[in-house]
């Protein structure tokens, strides 16, 4: 088993990306769990509905990843609560610090913000897409997680993808790359 994981910036097709390779190896993906909140409850929340959307985020893992076949294909992690956290709020609560270790054995796929952003009422971040999108790369980089930059169309970023995981080595949850 292996978990692949969409990450970056909002309206770089993290999304589609995601659901393409779910379909592609007959797979479920993980959604993203905020996205579920803030359809709920609105598109307002606060520094503590975080803890709410990353614990939602591990539940949803958690559930996929007992039906799941060979690969647990997410459509955002805990990852993604941190670098929000700490751009948004400019803190990380100790929830979020405390299950980013669960997240290191993921083979990351960071989405470049290289499409024209879509209107939501969930996203709230146009401006400075490639501002978000670095502050990713650090940390993939300074945690030393393995991950491939994707750019391009969807179906060059598919191609990509599909090539990079035909290279992965066979590991086990919890194995390192």
């Amino acid at each position: 088993m292996r978990r692949i994981t969409t990450i970056g910036p909002e309206s770089s097709g993290k999304t589609t990306i995601a659901k393409a390779i779910a379909d592609h190896f007959d797979e479920y993906f993980t959604p993203e769990y905020a996205r579920i909140y803030l359809t709920l409850y609105g598109p307002e929340y606060t520094f503590e509905d975080l803890d709410i959307m990353a614990k939602g985020q591990l539940d949803l893992e958690q559930e996929y990843l007992s039906i799941a076949k060979k690969y647990l294909i997410s459509d955002t992690n805990l990852l993604t609560y941190e670098i929000w956290s700490k751009y948004k709020y400019g803190k990380l609560s100790p929830f979020i610090s405390k299950h980013l270790t669960s997240i290191d054995d993921n083979f990351y796929l960071l989405c470049a913000p290289d499409f024209a952003w879509e209107e939501d009422p969930l996203r709230e971040n146009p401006e400075d897409r490639d501002e978000i999108f670095n502050l990713y790369e650090e940390n993939l980089k300074s945690s030393q997680c393995h991950y491939i930059v994707l750019k391009g169309s969807h179906e060059l970023r598919l191609e990509y993808v599909l090539e990079e995981i035909a290279k992965l080595p066979k590991l086990s949850f919890g194995d390192s790359i």
